[in-house]
């Protein structure tokens, strides 16, 4: 991670993530959390961290998808204008969410109360429950909607 001011990071990681706007050199992509698109100024921020010597410091990057939609865990905020949730020591945020939907909000409440009991399991819970009494889509099996197991039927 380089810090570009103290409200701006950049992450440099092996891997490309997702649904957010990353620039590779050598072998890193360098992405501003949060960020979905190229601007002069995530072309700025990219270019100082690449030229800089070394990361400030190391950082932490988990990703759930939930609901085929990306929701970022990171040490640091995003980028400035970009909603988050803090959880322990991380920010919960969704790639170009500045105003999150009452849905939004739900998705980053249940990856916070997920994350919180242990990950990608307790995340599948979760996102069941939120899905419980909506239409489901074609061709997937329903679970009785009276079944308050986590249990498949």
């Amino acid at each position: 991670m380089y810090e570009e001011t103290p409200k701006v990071v950049v992450y440099a990681t092996p891997y490309r993530p997702t649904d957010v706007f990353s620039a590779k050199h050598g072998d890193y992509y360098y992405w501003v959390p949060g960020v979905t698109t190229e601007s002069s100024q995530t072309k700025l921020w990219t270019a100082t961290a690449v030229a800089m010597k070394q990361p400030t410091a190391n950082s932490t990057v988990i990703t759930y998808t939930a609901a085929e939609q990306t929701v970022y865990l990171t040490n640091e905020q995003p980028a400035p204008g970009i909603f988050s949730e803090s959880t322990d020591q991380l920010f919960v945020w969704i790639p170009g969410v500045e105003d999150p939907s009452e849905e939004e909000r739900k998705l980053i409440a249940s990856v916070i109360d997920a994350h919180q009991s242990g990950g990608k399991d307790a995340l599948d819970r979760e996102v069941r429950k939120l899905e419980k009494g909506r239409e489901p889509p074609p061709s997937t099996d329903v679970a009785d909607e009276n079944d308050d197991s986590d249990e498949p039927s």
